[in-house]
Order: C-alpha cells, then sequence, then structure tokens
C-alpha cells in the first residue's frame, strides 16, 4: 500500500472567517486513503474547533514553543502548510532548522500595498526562501508577490472554491417567511446582506454611509459576523437613522438560509485575497456590490455579475445598491450569471484537486 503522506496544517486563528473556513472544508474533502492530516492551532481556541470535532478531524491546542516543536517533531510530517502572516513569519525559519523542508505558505489579504506595512511586504519577502511554494489565491496576489520579489516558480496559483450545492438550495417560500419573522425583518423590503468580521478594513463604515444616502428606500441590512467594532457600527447606525433598517445578527452558523432571502450582497472591504463571503454569495444566484480590491474582480464581473466600486466611496456604493433595489430582473439576471460563473471557474473540487497534486508534487521531490 502507497504510504500516506502526513499533512500538518498550522493555524493563527480559529475564529470563523472564511480563510479558517476554506482551509476546515478542504481538510473534510481531503483523500484519506492518501493524506494523514492534523491540525496546530497556535492561537487562543476558537469556534472553528467545534466543526473539526465534530468532524473527527484532529487537531491540538497551542501548548506553547517548545512543546509545539515536540508535537511537530512527533507528527513528523511530510508536509507543513502555514495560514496567517503571523504563523508564517515565526515558524518558516524554525521549521527549516528542525529539519522540515516541504512548507507551503498562505496569506490570503496580503495585497492592497498602499495599506500594507512595509516591514511586513519586507518581513514576507525576507522568510518566503525558507518556502517551497506560496499559493497565492487569486491572480491579483500572485502578481503582487511577483512585483515584490518572489520568483515565479515559488507561486502556485490556486483560487480559492466553494460548493454551489450548499448554497443553491432556495428555501421554501413560507420558510423564507418564517425566517424573515424570526429576525424582525419586513417582509416586503430588500435584503442587504454583508458577511463579514467587524474589523477596520472590511469597510462596514462606508457601508453605513451609503445606506445613510438610501434610507428612505424600502430596504433592511443584515450584517453577519463579531468583532471589537460592534458597539461602534450600532452607535453610527443609530446616529445615521438606520437603527431600524440595521440587524446585526453576530456570528451564524446558517449562512446559506440567510443569503437564500437576500437581495443584494455588499461587501466593502478596504483590502481583500479572494473573498469566501462573495462567493458564497455568488453560489446562492445573488447580485454583488462590492469594493475593486485584491481578488474580489476576478470574482465580480463588473456591469455582469454585480457592481465594482473603489474602496472608500460610500456615494458610489450607494448608487450601485440603489440601481439593483429598483430592478429586481436585473437582480436575478446577475444573480444568475454569478452562479454560472462560481460552477464553471471556482469549484472547491478543483481547489481540493490542485492543493492534493500540489503535496503529492513536493513529497516526491
Amino acid at each position: 500500500m502507497e504510504k500516506r503522506i502526513k499533512v500538518l496544517h498550522i493555524h493563527g486563528s480559529a475564529g470563523i472567517g472564511g480563510t479558517e473556513k476554506i482551509a476546515f472544508e478542504f481538510l473534510k474533502k481531503i483523500d484519506k486513503e492518501r493524506f494523514e492530516t492534523c491540525v496546530l492551532f497556535d492561537c487562543p481556541e476558537g469556534d472553528i474547533q467545534h466543526y473539526y470535532e465534530k468532524e473527527k478531524i484532529s487537531f491540538m491546542n497551542s501548548l506553547g514553543l517548545l512543546k509545539n516543536i515536540r508535537f511537530i517533531l512527533g507528527f513528523a510530517p511530510d508536509i507543513v502548510h502555514l495560514y496567517g502572516l503571523r504563523v508564517n513569519l515565526k515558524w518558516r525559519l524554525l521549521l527549516r532548522l528542525l529539519g522540515l523542508r516541504n512548507v507551503v505558505g498562505t496569506l490570503e489579504g496580503l495585497t492592497n500595498t498602499g495599506r500594507v506595512g512595509f516591514w511586513r511586504i519586507k518581513s514576507d519577502v525576507w522568510t518566503s526562501c525558507f518556502l517551497r511554494k506560496y499559493i497565492a489565491v487569486s491572480g491579483k496576489i500572485a502578481g503582487y508577490l511577483k512585483d515584490k520579489g518572489l520568483s515565479e516558480d515559488k507561486i502556485e496559483l490556486i483560487y480559492n472554491g466553494v460548493e454551489a450545492g450548499k448554497f443553491n438550495k432556495p428555501l421554501l417560500l413560507e420558510k423564507k417567511v418564517d425566517l424573515k419573522k424570526h429576525l424582525g425583518v419586513p417582509l416586503d423590503s430588500i435584503v442587504i446582506s454583508c458577511v463579514a468580521n467587524l474589523r477596520p478594513v472590511k469597510g462596514h463604515i462606508f457601508l453605513i454611509k451609503a445606506l445613510s444616502i438610501l434610507k428612505e428606500m424600502n430596504f433592511s441590512v443584515l450584517i453577519i459576523g463579531e468583532g471589537d467594532l460592534k458597539d461602534r457600527l450600532v452607535e453610527r447606525s443609530a446616529e445615521k437613522g438606520l437603527d431600524d433598517k440595521v440587524f446585526f445578527l453576530g456570528g451564524r452558523t446558517d449562512i446559506p438560509e440567510l443569503l437564500a432571502i437576500t437581495d443584494i450582497f455588499v461587501l466593502p472591504s478596504l483590502s481583500e485575497g479572494m473573498p469566501v463571503s462573495v462567493m458564497e454569495a455568488m453560489a446562492s444566484g445573488v447580485p454583488v456590490v462590492a469594493t475593486d480590491v485584491g481578488g474580489v474582480s476576478e470574482l465580480v464581473i463588473d456591469g455582469e455579475t454585480g457592481f465594482l466600486v473603489p474602496s472608500q466611496t460610500p456615494e458610489l456604493l450607494a448608487e450601485k445598491i440603489s440601481i439593483l433595489m429598483d430592478d429586481e430582473e436585473l437582480r436575478k439576471t446577475m444573480g444568475r450569471k454569478g452562479l454560472e460563473r462560481i460552477k464553471s471557474q471556482f469549484a472547491f473540487e478543483t481547489m481540493v484537486r490542485k492543493t492534493e497534486d500540489l503535496y503529492r508534487r513536493l513529497f516526491s521531490n
């Protein structure tokens, strides 16, 4: 029997964000006969670990640096895959000193140079010599890394993917009504959703400014995600007279159901890699209004599957949201084209296959 390849993932976050969800879903789908996997969470415990427990995917919480090293040496991985900037910078050199050379790095959001610190960029480039491969989740990121000095043969372009079948299941009409009633959303309002952790980089403050321009229109906004900005955003919504239109739902596990009652999806980020939330919205047949940052333009075709606007432009954001609110047929057309694009270009199975192929190539060489 062919030897199973031992793969260790090291994560810098155990929250429920796009990167964490992608990594978890990948380990659910990986070929168990060919790969033996384990995850080291080099971070405080978090909600994503409940998903790992449920799926019986092996993981270990951080035990401190020395015990983490002992754990890694005991597991004796053939491949180590690092997620997140802190983990990448911390472990690249350490793993080389431990004699582990098949190291893969993934940083999903290292884009938009005007908002990335000089030393952060330099540290990433300088320590990339300790990686065998650097996965870029979008063409924009791949180009960015080349511009910063990484050799082309070190960069592996593997787009994030999403399982369209999980999202393209419209709720029965009565279930949609029940969910809206449960949330307190008026049944006749246009539902706008934004799925993103409540952090400055996600640009929620600009969404609220845009909504204040449109507040005379009949809409309800679902803000889905957790973070330190919640109190400030709730306060700002009230100041803008939007407290009866904006619903802060916190972290949710029923994203497919919430997207099924969504008419328009908005992501006003200042910086992105290849946002999973946008993929999930498109997989749900929902048109997207998003800022043109990172790899978003590789997902959303402006004027075809949604609209793109520059970041920090609430007036333009409001304009595009208004166009979609006024035109139900356009919403349906853009949503249908978005779903077709996800199925053809960003299938989750393709992402899994390409990552498995990368692991096999590194193991064989």
